[in-house]
């Protein structure tokens, strides 16, 4: 009634189904899902059985205002029950149990970190360091552990809470506990063998390919990241409607063969196997539910637009978890497909080159105008990179998943030597994408930043609008094209702060300097290239660590180095030591000092 068109002999039985008001239009259905996701995000107190009465009254009579009421009604009664849930108190303290790994291991600074459930299903993040952080990396989803720490609560942020997260504990005992049992275990066979297909592979090359293949992109490095991220191409890296399609595609011989019942088995089957093997994010989520509701669909010998198996999806989705209103990975999955759907039609339409080059662009331009207000809003930029940068290696990343999930599990069962020649194929398409992020990361293209990157947004809509008034038109888009000029990043002319670290720029015979904090992360890379620097004279690490060592690597794969300063008792590779105060001469003179194996810098007399 709600989301499928049925079957019709003629289009005047459609139109009296639509318009004796069992059936919602695609305006309405998508009225109906953002109310729903405006229910679970406010999650208004509401009792969970009004919600429920509602929708099976809404359900008998057969009334659209009221299914939508209902509908809204139940998805803010869900939220608010999942906040109750959420936010009961929870003891901290010195804790002993059993635990249940639900993730995989993630890297730290000094150790790692895994999810895992308690025993009473709530899900905290166990941190080990030292020793301790190998038996967590030993640790598989579905096992168990029987771990002692101290357990602390979180913050509530929004990224913790769309994982379920309530607490950290700081794990002083690990031991292993009862293995994953029988039914989860086929999952992790794929992805072992996917990743012993990986082994051939060079070590970044290795963080890309898990990463285009099964969503895995825990040990992708820092400079890689950062050029990725600065190239608009991160999203390669997580499991989308992509993945699905090409699952599909691999299996089409075999649907082809099977009676219908059966291939909806399978395919629901795979479906679900898949969502276990790249670990249920929010947007393989997203994929395979619509994949097998439009696949139920046409079982049932129903029609369906891809708007309406969407909506679909979106509210079954937020019924089932309310958190995933509040994913911005969720988010970002519904608002890219809804643009695909919505205004790649469009764009198709006005096709003015061959389609082998204009339907890529128009699919990749929707995309990234579905995606613009949430980038904008959550990360403060858009770079409009990521246009061409997609055109280039979209084909090569399509590629890589394909031979990933069909030649690359072969890979993974025979000896080396053998998979050598096998994924010889994948390290050129590799090659070629790093090729793409690392060059198209530092183009002249401009980056939107908030309130301008509203602006183009609104004035691009506007353009659509009048499409008719040339004049308008021409107006605008001079305008639009005036305001992205304005926004093409350059290197910074003056000292900034970024937190994490500071950077001099260079003027006259003055060196550039970047001076690293104790307490850096990864984000000094990012800003280095999103900032479009090439080269940087001096670099100094107050600290020598082993983070310090991986930073400055990170550094000299992106930018050229020509000396790097640290500690006497450093880490860092190829790092002069600093034992007496040092004087770096500029106009602002830097000193540094040695301070307690910590360097203790002042800029101009200014204690950084």
């Amino acid at each position: 009634m709600l989301f499928s068109e049925p079957k019709a002999s003629s289009k005047g039985q459609l139109d009296s189904r639509l318009n004796s008001g069992q059936v919602f239009t695609e305006i309405e259905l998508i009225g109906v899902t953002a109310g729903v996701w405006a229910g679970a995000w406010f999650a208004l107190d509401i009792p969970l059985p009004v919600g429920l009465v509602g929708v099976i009254l809404a359900v008998v009579v057969r009334q659209k205002p009221l299914m939508a009421i209902a509908l809204v009604v139940l998805a803010s009664s869900l939220g608010a029950q999942a906040e109750h849930d959420y936010h009961r108190a929870l003891e901290s303290g010195y804790v002993e149990g059993t635990v249940v790994i639900v993730s995989d291991t993630r890297p730290l600074r000094f150790g790692s970190s895994v999810e895992a459930t308690l025993e009473d299903g709530r899900r905290v993040e166990l941190l080990g360091f030292g020793a301790l952080a190998f038996e967590l990396e030993k640790a598989t989803v579905g096992s168990s552990l029987v771990v002692s720490g101290t357990l602390r609560s979180v913050e509530d942020r929004p990224w913790l809470k769309a994982r379920h997260i309530v607490g950290r504990v700081a794990v002083d005992s690990a031991q292993p506990g009862q293995p994953a049992s029988v039914w989860k275990r086929p999952p992790e066979w794929i992805r072992a063998v996917v990743f012993n297909g990986s082994d051939v592979l060079s070590e970044s090359d290795q963080a890309l390919y898990t990463g285009l293949v099964v969503g895995d992109d825990r040990f992708q490095t820092a400079d890689q990241k950062a050029q990725f991220q600065a190239a608009g191409l991160t999203h390669l890296l997580a499991v989308s409607g992509q993945n699905v399609a090409f699952v599909l595609a691999v299996l089409s011989p075999l649907l082809l063969r099977l009676r219908r019942w059966m291939r909806w088995f399978v395919v629901v089957v795979a479906l679900v196997l898949f969502a276990f093997v790249t670990r249920a994010e929010p947007s393989v989520l997203r994929a395979t539910v619509s994949v097998g509701f439009a696949t139920s669909l046409t079982i049932l010998g129903l029609k369906a637009s891809g708007i309406r198996i969407l909506a679909l999806a979106t509210m079954s989705l937020m019924l089932v978890d309310p958190f995933l209103a509040h994913s911005v990975g969720f988010q970002l999955s519904v608002a890219a497909s809804a643009g695909i759907l919505v205004i790649g039609p469009a764009l198709q339409d006005m096709q003015r080159m061959p389609a082998i080059i204009w339907t890529p662009l128009a699919i990749t331009v929707a995309a990234q105008l579905g995606v613009a207000p949430l980038l904008l809003t959550n990360f403060g930029r858009l770079g409009l990179v990521s246009i061409p940068a997609n055109l280039l290696v979209g084909w090569a990343a399509g590629l890589v998943m394909m031979w990933g999930l069909t030649v690359g599990v072969i890979a993974g069962l025979v000896p080396d030597v053998i998979a050598e020649v096998i994924q010889f194929p994948v390290v050129v398409l590799l090659w070629w994408l790093k090729l793409v992020a690392a060059h198209s990361a530092r183009w002249p293209v401009p980056v939107l930043t908030l309130t301008p990157g509203l602006w183009v947004l609104g004035s691009i809509g506007t353009i659509f609008a009048f499409s008719k008034n040339l004049v308008f038109r021409v107006f605008l888009v001079g305008l639009c094209i005036g305001q992205l000029m304005l926004l093409i990043p350059h290197p910074p002319a003056a000292e900034t702060d970024i937190g994490h670290a500071v950077y001099l720029p260079a003027k006259g015979d003055d060196p550039s300097v970047l001076i690293v904090r104790s307490d850096a992360t990864d984000r000094v890379v990012s800003w280095v290239v999103q900032s479009r620097i090439v080269e940087i004279d001096i670099v100094i690490f107050e600290q020598g660590d082993r983070g310090a060592s991986s930073l400055s690597q990170a550094l000299q794969n992106v930018v050229q180095v020509d000396t790097i300063l640290a500690p006497s008792q450093h880490r860092v590779v190829g790092a002069h030591r600093i034992v007496t105060a040092t004087s770096i001469q500029r106009t602002e003179p830097i000193e540094i000092i040695m301070k307690e194996q910590r360097l203790e810098i002042m800029v101009d007399g200014r204690l950084i």
